[in-house]
């Protein structure tokens, strides 16, 4: 039997790679699944974030999301069209567009949930639930890095 390696045991490119492709596999599962409801991974994300912020700046949403706010805007635009958000103006300040999530957008939040959820865990079932449960938390906490370290 092998060795179980620690992390201390890979190099920093054998770490990059089972990252990208945990990443990849992750992606490739959500997007097959997400297609039956006509919204991408980003797309996914997005609602969510609104879903949980409500109404928020487009440069709160991008910074929630980790992307750039011109990103964020083109995004959100492509839920408009799909009638799953909407831009308001800021009652406080006029001159600050607002994104939200919709009444249709939070019906597809429950729906794609109530379907994503019990096909995810049948996808990851062979991994132990406190590995799980620890890539998740070790997962949050590297989300919060900042972008480079010096």
């Amino acid at each position: 039997m092998a060795m179980r390696k620690t992390p201390s045991d890979y190099t920093t490119y054998q770490a990059a790679l089972i990252f990208s492709r945990a990443n990849r596999k992750l992606n490739d599962f959500l997007s097959t699944q997400l297609a039956q409801f006509e919204i991408s991974v980003p797309e996914w994300g997005y609602l969510g974030v609104l879903h949980d912020t409500q109404a928020v700046k487009v440069q709160t949403a991008a910074a929630l999301l980790g992307v750039e706010p011109p990103f964020a805007t083109r995004l959100g635009n492509r839920l408009v069209d799909k009638g799953l958000v909407s831009f308001s103006l800021d009652p406080t300040d006029g001159r600050v567009r607002l994104i939200s999530i919709t009444n249709k957008g939070d019906a597809l939040i429950t729906s794609v949930e109530s379907t994503l959820r019990p096909d995810m865990k049948v996808y990851l079932e062979s991994i132990n639930q406190t590995n799980m449960e620890t890539f998740l938390s070790v997962m949050a906490q590297l989300s919060e890095l900042p972008a480079s370290r010096p």
